[in-house]
């Protein structure tokens, strides 16, 4: 398996919970995409792997199966699922001036059972690497049991090749 993740085709179908996330936080969308890695240092991958954690230990995952409403969890006390687990991820991470196009969310479906699933793809130029809520440790990507789908480019979902 390819050790990053390339993006594709456009998706031909809206997400209507992506339209909504994208109208209440504009600034959480990339303005302009440029395929871009960076070189994290151990103080970059220790910030990062912080608020992996920190979201992963003190927010509860609950699925909102009714209305997929995608957010950002404002408290650590805050439920929510797979999407506002990497919505809130994103959101931090952005706000210690890293680039958001070197922190894309993927839309994937894990091959245990099928659902379909959000992760956080981490561009470095040594490879992708996937925070998840599931499994626990920021790992490259060819260590999950997932056929990734679609990332986000900017305000757009593209197929992964």
């Amino acid at each position: 398996m390819s050790q990053i993740l390339n993006p594709g085709f456009a998706m031909s179908q809206r997400l209507p919970q992506f339209d909504d996330f994208k109208a209440r936080y504009p600034d959480q969308i990339a303005s302009k995409f440029e395929e871009e890695r960076f070189n994290p240092s151990d103080a970059d991958w220790f910030l990062i792997t912080s608020i992996h954690y920190a979201i992963n230990d003190c927010c509860a995952y609950q699925t909102d199966m009714d209305k997929d409403f995608w957010r950002i969890m404002i408290n650590l006390a805050d439920t929510g699922d797979c999407e506002d687990f990497v919505f809130t991820k994103r959101f931090l991470i952005d706000k210690t001036g890293f680039s958001l196009n070197c922190f894309v969310p993927v839309i994937c479906e894990r091959k245990l059972n099928g659902d379909t699933h959000m992760v956080l793809c981490i561009r470095t130029i040594n490879g992708d690497f996937i925070s998840d809520n599931i499994l626990k440790p920021i790992m490259k990507i060819d260590h999950f049991n997932y056929k990734y789908r679609y990332m986000l480019i900017n305000d757009t979902w593209r197929g992964v090749l």
